[in-house]
């Protein structure tokens, strides 16, 4: 116990959920070890919660999925806010291709990209129609920053409004115009699979994005807020 009470709060949490787990002793300074160093990011994939993963596996990545608010400063005083799709889907749903809704105004948008294709939650690839005849930006690398709850609609009207945050740390030059991107991740019944974006260039920043929910409600016959949609490749219609 006296080793235990010298961890960090995230390490404390992960050396319970191992206990939890059955985890030996040896085995759970091996998972801890590696946290007290690894700051306030880590690689994609390090989160990504395998599509047959264990319960020991899904409490793990959850632990590291729910990142301290307060390390990436973020404009809310809520701690260990979870994706909704953590416990859900591997890769946060992110794994895939998908296109803007062509029955939502936010088609009209120019800041919207046409297809956006994720592998892995990783790398992001984004271009200006639906069949990725046009990139804008391709293969661009992301590491996953946390999770945090839509200024606007958090927590009091929606618990599931969260968003969740990537930063790019490697691309060519194109890759620059998305240097920050949020991501309502992919949610919605089957068949209406969908989900929102929003991305800035370095000299943006997670709590712009953010923040620009501060305009009001989503308003469907507006494309401020911003409140991009996207359906699963080929799908429309997918947030009636």
């Amino acid at each position: 116990m006296k080793r235990i009470k010298q961890l960090s709060s995230i390490s404390l949490v992960v050396a319970m959920a191992c206990v939890l787990a059955g985890e030996s002793s040896q085995a759970i300074e091996r998972r801890i070890q590696p946290i007290g160093t690894v700051g306030n990011s880590l690689p994609a994939t390090e989160v990504g919660i395998s599509a047959n993963g264990s319960k020991q596996k899904a409490l793990h990545s959850s632990v590291l999925i729910s990142r301290s608010l307060e390390s990436l400063k973020q404009p809310t005083s809520e701690d260990g806010v979870f994706s909704p799709n953590a416990f859900k889907v591997p890769y946060l749903g992110l794994d895939g291709t998908f296109t803007i809704d062509p029955t939502e105004i936010s088609a009209t948008d120019p800041r919207n990209p046409k297809r956006v294709v994720f592998n892995k939650m990783e790398f992001f690839s984004f271009y200006n129609d639906t069949e990725g005849n046009t990139p804008i930006a391709q293969n661009c690398r992301y590491v996953y920053k946390g999770a945090v709850g839509d200024p606007f609609y958090y927590p009091k009207q929606s618990k599931t409004s969260i968003w969740d945050l990537f930063e790019l740390v490697s691309g060519d030059n194109a890759c620059n115009q998305f240097y920050y991107v949020i991501l309502r991740s992919p949610h919605g019944d089957p068949g209406k699979i969908h989900m929102h974006m929003r991305y800035g260039d370095a000299n943006s920043s997670f709590l712009n994005l953010l923040n620009q929910s501060n305009v009001g409600p989503e308003d469907k016959t507006k494309i401020n807020p911003w409140w991009s949609v996207y359906c699963t490749e080929g799908v429309s219609g997918c947030d009636e």
